[in-house]
């Protein structure tokens, strides 16, 4: 094979490997839902009817770990992407355009029709919309729209750390970013109620660094000295600050990092089928869109008609497919497109 085809090959890959991504967003989207509407949700009548909760002890009872999947997700995405910015600048508008556009739409998709369908526990307004549109609603005395929108901000205090810290770094980026993480899970050991856990993102940031090894991993094409630190330093920092939970989440947890290596290692081109791809596309507003909407339209569809949980259930999810769709259509992939071209113009300014 020549030199050429070779690197065409190696690019082909490449290209496959970034399309289970989405398949990995399908992966943690799905789990997710169905905690949401399965361990969260209870009908209107029955037992449980008066309680928030049911008993974790379901089948879907650690799909909310597929939060912690997109965050691994994240940190692998969003190394690569520095590695394409020329600037701090750059980088921030391309996060904030990929984030805010749908996450409005989203937000006052939530906020008009919930009262419509008139099942929210909890009224929302303009100053709910405002905080949580800046990610921070307790500074505004007020509630998530949505009470998922919560792993946003999370992810909003890893892009101002990555970001920084790559484009002040540089070199000594890897190191600089273990010694956020060694100091991240030491003020969890020290303080774990501080407010300094959400500055710095903890106890999420070593599912961030794994990803982050994984991105570095991809593109070397081997495990270097600076990737295997910062993969043994994402695993001590995790077993430090999550060693007390169940078996199942560690197993949960294990169950990823071999998602990761089988896509490392190019075994999973079978996953990135398109109807998996395609959900994986759609679901960030399908995250937005699904919890507070969806289990409010489940209680009002459950509540009307003689349906079993398991059919709302699915008919929902279906309706929520279809709307987060409609969003990706309409709004998230236009504005990408649209914003890509100009960030691409201002970039060297």
């Amino acid at each position: 094979m020549s030199d050429t085809a070779e690197i065409q090959s190696a690019k082909a890959a490449a290209v496959h490997r970034i399309a289970v991504l989405d398949s990995f967003r399908a992966l943690a989207i799905v789990p997710v839902l169905l905690f949401h509407y399965t361990m969260r949700w209870v009908p209107p009548q029955g037992p449980l009817a008066q309680t928030q909760f049911l008993p974790l002890d379901g089948p879907f009872s650690l799909g909310w770990l597929g939060v912690e999947f997109f965050f691994m997700i994240s940190g692998f995405v969003i190394f690569m992407t520095l590695h394409t910015c020329g600037s701090l600048r750059e980088f921030a508008a391309r996060r904030f355009v990929r984030l805010y556009p749908t996450l409005a739409v989203a937000a006052l998709i939530t906020l008009l029709l919930t009262p419509v369908i008139g099942m929210r526990m909890a009224p929302i307004g303009a100053r709910d919309l405002g905080g949580s549109l800046i990610l921070a609603p307790t500074l505004v005395h007020g509630l998530w729209v949505d009470q998922a929108y919560w792993s946003l901000q999370i992810e909003a205090i890893f892009y101002a750390w990555i970001g920084l810290l790559f484009f002040a770094a540089r070199e000594r980026f890897v190191t600089t970013w273990l010694l956020l993480l060694a100091g991240s899970t030491l003020v969890s050991l020290a303080i774990p109620t501080s407010h300094l856990l959400l500055l710095v993102a903890s106890p999420y940031l070593p599912f961030f660094s794994f990803g982050m090894a994984a991105y570095m991993r991809f593109s070397e094409g081997r495990i270097s000295r600076r990737t295997g630190l910062l993969l043994a330093a994402s695993a001590a920092s995790y077993v430090i600050l999550w060693h007390e939970r169940d078996p199942g989440v560690h197993i949960g947890i294990g169950v990823m990092v071999l998602l990761f290596e089988g896509l490392l290692r190019g075994w999973l081109k079978w996953l990135a089928h398109p109807v998996v791809v395609w959900v994986g596309r759609i679901s960030y507003p399908l995250y937005l869109l699904h919890d507070v909407l969806g289990q409010s339209i489940l209680t009002r569809l459950y509540a009307a008609g003689s349906l079993s949980q398991p059919l709302a259930v699915a008919l929902v999810a279906l309706l929520m497919l279809a709307l987060a769709a409609g969003v990706h259509s309409l709004v998230e992939a236009p504005v990408q497109k649209r914003a890509r071209s100009i960030i691409r113009r201002l970039a060297p300014v």
